[in-house]
C-alpha cells in the first residue's frame, strides 16, 4: 500500500483566514475602500486581478494595478507583523506532520504573502518548498506541477489540501489526491477525502491508498 509522503497545502481557507487583517491593511492605504469579510469570501484563493477589479472597478487599468500593488505591499507587511486568524490546532498539526511528511505550500497569492505567514509564525523550517502566482505568473495547477517537478515527488505519494473547487481541479490536473478542508471557504464540493478540522489529517492520510 502506497502511503502519502508529500502534503501540499493551500493557504487561505486551509491554514488561516486572513480576511479581517487584509481589510485593515488595505484601509490603512485607501481608507475609502468598501470591503467586508463577507464580500471577500468568494474572492479568497483567486488571483490579484480578481481583487483589483473588486476594489477599484472605476479606475483605469494602470491606476487600478498601481493601487493594487500598494495594497498588496501593505498587506504582506501587516501580516508578517500581526499574523491572521489561524484555524484551531494548525501549528501543532504542521509540527506533527513535519516529523513524518514533506510539507509544501502552493497558493494563488502575491509574492511575499506565503512568506508573511511563515515569518510571523516562525514556520519556514517546516516547509520544503513554496510557490505562488505572484512569483511565476502561472496558474495553480502549473505551480503545483512546479513543486512536484523540482522536488521529484511521486504522484501517488502526494496530496493537495485545499478548500475550493479550483483546488480540487488543480489536484486532479496533476493526478494527485485531493483533500478538502471543509472548514474553509468552499462549499458543496464532492471529495472522497475531507477534513472537518485540520488536525484530522494526521489520521486521514493513513487511510489513503
Amino acid at each position: 500500500m502506497t502511503k502519502i509522503k508529500n502534503i501540499i497545502f493551500d493557504l487561505d481557507g486551509t491554514l488561516w483566514d486572513s480576511r479581517e487583517e487584509i481589510i485593515k491593511a488595505w484601509k490603512s492605504v485607501f481608507p475609502s475602500i468598501n470591503a467586508t469579510s463577507d464580500k471577500l469570501l468568494a474572492l479568497m484563493g483567486k488571483s490579484s486581478d480578481s481583487f483589483m477589479k473588486y476594489l477599484f472597478p472605476d479606475c483605469n487599468p494602470e491606476t487600478a494595478k498601481n493601487n493594487m500593488i500598494k495594497c498588496e505591499q501593505e498587506e504582506t507587511k501587516y501580516l508578517a507583523k500581526h499574523g491572521a486568524k489561524l484555524y484551531p490546532n494548525t501549528i501543532d498539526t504542521l509540527i506533527k506532520l513535519n516529523k513524518t511528511h514533506n510539507l509544501y505550500i502552493v497558493s494563488n497569492c502575491q509574492k511575499g504573502y506565503i512568506e508573511s505567514f511563515l515569518q510571523h509564525y516562525k514556520l519556514k523550517h517546516l516547509f520544503k518548498d513554496i510557490e505562488c502566482i505572484g512569483n511565476t505568473n502561472k496558474s495553480k495547477p502549473e505551480n503545483i506541477n512546479l513543486v512536484i517537478s523540482r522536488n521529484n515527488l511521486l504522484l501517488d505519494e502526494t496530496c493537495y489540501v485545499g478548500d475550493k473547487e479550483d483546488d480540487k481541479k488543480s489536484a486532479e490536473a496533476n493526478q494527485i489526491t485531493f483533500i478538502w478542508s471543509k472548514y474553509g471557504f468552499g462549499s458543496n464540493i464532492e471529495a472522497k477525502y475531507y477534513l472537518n478540522k485540520i488536525e484530522e489529517i494526521t489520521e486521514l492520510i493513513k487511510t489513503i491508498q
